[in-house]
């Protein structure tokens, strides 16, 4: 454990204030080791670990990098990126982006106050975002997608093993897939994937919906 504590002697002569002091921590561990890493006040970035790592801060970002194992990532006040993880991946944060690059496994995001961007993704996702645009790359397995202030983007690697959904409150969805027959209605589109199967179901409530063949 890292404790960092102030005494008298690091006081202002001057004016009797606490001199305003800011730390960098920086530990460095077998690169086989669970974390668990809370702060109340700054960022939090691991790289190159194998093993499991909660992470919590009310006043920073967070940044993972060539993660092996389950990663679960929360914060107040800042955005979350993942990268080359191999495991699932938890990003929740009430003030800023969610961004992913490569992720082996499940991928969650949630964010109350930015964009969402997800590139390469070999596992179902489910993001969702109250103030900000979604944008997913090249994603696999089951898809649910949702936004009340943006527009969706999507692009299907293969063919979904469940029932995806795309939806946003305030823009429009624009989606690229293999395309066969298609059924149009208002505000929705339905149709098969492929030779069928699951259902794409994408709607939006203002906006317009846009489908491209890959």
């Amino acid at each position: 454990m890292l404790e960092y504590k102030q005494n008298k002697r690091g006081w202002s002569l001057f004016s009797g204030r606490k001199p305003r002091l800011n730390f960098k921590t920086v530990v460095r561990i077998p690169k086989e080791f669970d974390v668990d890493a809370n702060t109340s006040g700054g960022s939090i970035d691991i790289k190159n670990l194998i093993g499991d790592a909660s992470l919590h801060t009310s006043g920073g970002g967070i940044e993972m990098d060539n993660v092996e194992g389950a990663v679960t990532a929360r914060t107040s006040g800042g955005g979350i990126r993942a990268k080359d993880c191999k495991g699932n991946v938890e990003m929740r944060t009430s003030g800023g982006s969610i961004k992913a690059d490569n992720i082996a496994g499940t991928l969650y995001g949630k964010t109350s106050g930015g964009h969402i961007t997800v590139q390469d993704v070999n596992g179902n996702t489910e993001v969702s975002t109250s103030g900000g645009s979604i944008n997913l790359g090249t994603v696999a397995g089951n898809l649910q997608a949702s936004t009340s202030g943006g527009s969706i983007y999507a692009s299907l690697a293969g063919q979904p093993t469940e029932d995806c959904l795309l939806k946003t409150s305030g823009g429009s969805v624009t989606t690229k897939l293999s395309l066969a027959s298609l059924e149009s209605k208002r505000s929705s589109i339905k149709g098969q994937l492929n030779a069928g199967g699951p259902t794409l179901k994408t709607r939006t409530s203002g906006g317009s919906i846009h489908i491209n063949s890959i």
